[in-house]
């Protein structure tokens, strides 16, 4: 996958739903969803997966509405990154839109337990 990463662009239930992806051997790929509330578009959903098969591979599942963020560390080669890992943590109070979205440089959030770290 080379290139322009825009895929698609979709509403659904009134929700917008805007997704990337790119990469060649190690692929990555996310959804932004977005409510019209309180006079703007605001992120309520985040989502993505990114790896390289043989390697790992991570799921990142965000509900910015309740604040739940999962993520899931699938590894297959242990050796090199040790062993698979899951977290489920409540993260609440980011205010994104989709003004802002882009505005500032990476958002990241440390994970307590696994110690990993996800990136908006």
């Amino acid at each position: 996958m080379m290139g322009d990463p825009y895929q698609s662009t979709e509403i659904e239930k009134g929700i917008l739903m805007i997704t990337q992806a790119g990469g060649s051997s190690w692929k990555w790929g996310y959804t932004d969803k977005y409510r019209f509330q309180n006079g703007r578009f605001e992120l309520i959903g985040y989502s993505s997966s990114s790896g390289k098969p043989e390697e790992y591979s991570t799921d990142v599942d965000f509900n910015l509405s309740t604040g739940q963020l999962t993520f899931e560390k699938e590894v297959e080669n242990t050796k090199e990154y040790g062993p698979s890992k899951k977290e489920t943590v409540i993260k609440k109070g980011l205010k994104i839109n989709l003004q802002n979205r882009n505005q500032e440089k990476r958002r990241e959030i440390l994970l307590p337990k696994t110690k990993e770290k996800v990136y908006l």
